[in-house]
């Protein structure tokens, strides 16, 4: 209820950036959907498509790719 447009729309992540007075290129987003990944993408926000979760395969349009969450954090 924050804000007016939702994913893919970059909006819920500059709204999250704001709030948490964080730069976009100081961050990192993890999703398992295309729209997702658009909207952290055209939020300037790099991005991983976590596969664990995803019916189909985004990695093509990801920053990058991991397996699990585990990845991104060892």
């Amino acid at each position: 209820d924050d804000f007016l447009n939702g994913k893919p729309h970059p909006e819920p992540y500059l709204l999250a950036l704001n709030r948490l007075n964080i730069e976009a290129t100081k961050s990192f987003a993890v999703e398992d959907s295309r729209v997702g990944i658009t909207s952290a993408r055209s939020a300037g926000v790099f991005t991983y498509f976590l596969k664990e979760f995803a019916d189909e395969d985004h990695t093509a349009i990801a920053d990058g790719a991991v397996d699990s969450m585990r990845e991104i954090f060892l």
